[in-house]
């Protein structure tokens, strides 16, 4: 008896999303930002950033049950990354002494639309990470 063969399945390489680019129609702007890529931190990399927004509470999500302690929601806000030409909006997520740095320099929000170098880094035998942070200004 005839049996039918299969054909190999063809795998699809994996793509990685391209960077998106929008061409806007004449006479249009981007007037808001509604959804924004998270801008994680990495030790040693200085972020230049505008800050664009307050900073709010994250909405909290459960967590699976496991050997790790359950988490504080998030602190983020939006920013703009001024390192990339044309700028791009972020979502930021803002630790608990970068908090603390822009909230005691900046009263009631005042770091909001002001442009920042912010820069994570290891304390040296402590196990949380403190921040370096210039206020920036056009030359």
């Amino acid at each position: 008896m005839a049996t039918k063969k299969e054909k190999p399945i063809d795998a699809a390489p994996v793509q990685t999303p391209k960077p998106y680019t929008l061409n806007l129609p004449a006479g249009f702007k981007v007037k808001q930002t509604l959804s924004a890529e998270l801008w994680k931190w990495a030790d040693e990399e200085t972020k230049y950033a505008r800050i664009d927004t307050a900073m709010t509470v994250s909405k909290a999500k459960e967590t699976k049950t496991d050997a790790k302690r359950d988490r504080e929601p998030a602190t983020i806000c939006m920013a703009t990354d001024l390192s990339v030409e044309g700028s791009k909006s972020r979502t930021l997520i803002v630790g608990a002494v970068l908090k603390e740095l822009l909230n005691e320099s900046f009263p009631n929000n005042g770091y909001v639309g002001k442009s920042f170098a912010m820069t994570r880094y290891q304390v040296p035998g402590k196990r949380y990470k403190s921040f370096r942070v210039e206020e920036l200004e056009t030359a």
